[in-house]
């Protein structure tokens, strides 16, 4: 698993409620079967503490709204067992300097935890992630009182501006050199509770780096009139929900009156699109002229390669060549290139080269090099083949199928299903579903289903959209398509959309359009200049340490004096 998709799948998700309460009821019951056996004050007041913190957390966020969605109650427990566990360590550590001590120190890193985590990831502002710390405060204030007297109560105040001032320090380091560590932070939080990229799109746009990217637009057209058009940009739909061009599908499909298949080239994280103006840059491509007119259509033919494949059909002298292996994720940008010099050897204008991503049952799988040299010796042996193949004049329609009762948190993006079928030599038939990858043996079914109903021959490809990625608790941030059984139900209703499809083909002209378009992408470098902007922020982030354990030796210290 890549370090990106390690991101993915544990950004989000902070194990499950069931799992978080458990393991919370055993700190609380450990440490009150601890007292009893002990019968040490410092623990009974630890186990007050860890008792009325959580519920008063939660109604503290209660004015918060967003953030409110964002700590539920799984994070809000999950946040509660790192902090006692800290807690309990420092409470150890201390006791030998006594029973007010280690109240003091149970106390102070308590609140330096809560302080710290709230500080970077409340988003509202200061004056909002003040509310569940001053919470905590009133909590371990009264707890300390409670057990350790007033002499106790009053020296544990100490830590409370400490810990006040390194809130204000926290909210101040949010921007570091632009954004930092607690930027990015408040900036997931953000898109998770409200769907808002602005913050986290606002410190991708500073490290990100201008490049070309080639955009093909190929459009359907019955006398004047663009009914649809395919659009395949070499681009990467990421990182995740609403931020950059994750959501690019919904943006391209918003665009005019007519249909709009989205697919893409081969491309990886570091072609991840900034910003949602840099989709927009990328969309308005939509508008141009039709371009090219594109003599004749051919039938789509299939390789196999070990577990690679190739499918494809040829319009004119240009060759559109979809791609896959089974069991891999994306396929490096270096394919295309490969794939376009191979085409203009054997005399193709262009090759449209799509990543089909369409095979994948598991998360995490990587790529070699052996794969990607099958990929092109089947690209290869595709394009010989299509060189050779008679084309038909073009009868074609391209549709949507929407599939009702399937959404986000089932792995399947806005833009539903597009299906484009076209008559030479038989009938035929490419699928674009909206998803992040599709289980193997759901796209076979998929695929046998039509063919022996319609008896056509079919192409499926995703657009590998990262608008459902971190949705739901789920292993690698979101759900394979295909592979629970609610998505098989759709198979039936993707074969009659193509049936509906396939009555309405009629006569059309096809033109090709390219056009290089200049955008903002997270670049190759994105993990070395985004982990120098973490490692700088998070410098200044320990350095903020020196506030709560400046106040606790302090403390500590006017113990031993007095």
């Amino acid at each position: 698993m890549s370090e990106v998709d390690k991101l993915y799948s544990r950004l989000f998700t902070v194990g499950s409620l069931r799992r978080n309460a458990a393991w919370y009821s055993v700190v609380v019951a450990g440490t009150a079967l601890a007292y009893l056996v002990a019968g040490y004050v410092p623990l009974l007041a630890a186990l007050a503490l860890f008792a009325a913190s959580p519920p008063l957390e939660y109604a503290s966020l209660l004015p918060l709204r967003a953030s409110r969605r964002f700590y539920c109650a799984r994070r809000l427990l999950a946040l509660n067992i790192l902090s006692a566990s800290a807690s309990l360590t420092a409470l150890a550590a201390v006791s030998p300097l006594g029973e007010e001590a280690a109240l003091y120190a149970l106390a102070a890193v308590y609140l330096w935890f809560k302080s710290f985590v709230y500080g970077g990831t409340v988003f509202e502002g200061l004056v909002h992630s003040l509310l569940p710390t001053a919470a905590n405060c009133c909590v371990a204030f009264s707890v300390v009182a409670w057990q350790g007297g007033a002499y106790t109560a009053s020296l544990s105040a100490i830590c409370v501006p400490a810990v006040f001032a390194q809130l204000a320090a926290v909210e101040r380091s949010a921007r570091l050199g632009g954004f930092g560590a607690v930027s990015y932070a408040k900036g997931c939080v953000m898109s998770i509770c409200l769907d808002d990229p602005r913050m986290i799109e606002g410190m991708l746009s500073s490290i990100s780096s201008r490049r070309r990217i080639p955009v093909y637009v190929i459009s359907i057209l019955r006398g004047s009139r663009v009914v649809g058009r395919i659009l395949v940009p070499y681009l990467h739909f990421g990182p995740f929900r609403n931020v950059g061009s994750a959501a690019f599908t919904r943006a391209a499909k918003s665009f005019g009156r007519s249909v709009v298949m989205v697919l893409r080239g081969p491309a990886t994280h570091d072609l991840d699109l900034a910003t949602h103006e840099d989709v927009s840059e990328v969309v308005n491509v939509l508008e141009g002229a039709p371009g090219t007119r594109l003599e004749g259509i051919s039938r789509l033919i299939s390789v196999t390669r070990g577990r690679a494949e190739a499918r494809g059909f040829r319009m004119g002298r240009v060759a559109f060549v979809i791609l896959s292996y089974d069991q891999m994720e994306d396929l490096p940008p270096s394919v295309s290139t490969r794939v376009e010099d191979l085409a203009r050897s054997l005399g193709f204008e262009h090759a449209v080269v799509v990543d089909a991503h369409n095979s994948l049952d598991t998360h995490g799988r990587g790529r070699d090099g052996e794969a990607v040299e099958d990929v092109i010796d089947a690209a290869r042996e595709l394009l010989e083949l299509l060189s050779r193949e008679p084309t038909y004049p073009p009868e074609a329609e391209i549709c949507e199928i929407r599939l009702d009762g399937f959404g986000l948190e089932d792995g399947l993006g806005s833009g539903h299903v597009t299906a484009l079928v076209w008559r030479a030599g038989g009938c035929n038939v490419l699928l674009s579903f909206d998803t992040n990858n599709m289980s193997s043996s759901y796209r076979r079914a998929l695929e046998a289903e039509i063919s022996s109903r319609l008896g056509c021959r079919v192409a499926v490809a995703t657009t590998d959209t990262h608008e459902v990625t971190a949705r739901g608790l789920v292993e690698g941030g979101y759900v394979i398509w295909g592979v629970d059984e609610k998505s098989w139900r759709s198979i039936p209703v993707v074969a009659e959309g193509v049936r509906d499809a396939i009555l309405h083909a009629a006569p059309c002209v096809i033109a090709l359009r390219r056009e290089d378009v200049e955008v903002r992408v997270l670049g190759d470098n994105l993990v070395e200049r985004a982990s120098s902007l973490i490692r700088r922020s998070m410098r200044l982030m320990k350095a903020l340490t020196v506030l709560p354990a400046s106040a606790l030796l302090a403390g500590l210290l006017a113990l031993l004096i007095l």
